[in-house]
């Protein structure tokens, strides 16, 4: 999805103005778990590893199995 990359580049391009363009054309490259620091938080812009939360902190956001949802009307709903 082409348009859809480009929109979110041009939506994070107007949201964070003082990122400079050497952080800005990596964000597309950034690996899991990457973020890059910049502003007040740093003098020059800082790659930053994160690590996975502990579960017990962690959200239930997890990927849905599209094809058990598709096929179970009442997945991951707690209904019988």
């Amino acid at each position: 999805m082409v348009i859809g990359k480009v929109r979110r580049t041009k939506a994070i391009e107007e949201a964070v103005a003082y990122l400079d363009r050497v952080s800005f054309e990596s964000l597309p490259i950034l690996p899991t778990g990457t973020c890059i620091v910049e502003g007040v938080a740093a003098q020059i812009p800082v790659g930053v590893m994160v690590g996975a939360l502990e579960l017990r902190y962690a959200s239930n956001s997890q990927t849905i199995q599209l094809t058990h949802a598709w096929t179970s009307p009442f997945a991951g709903t707690g209904s019988s």
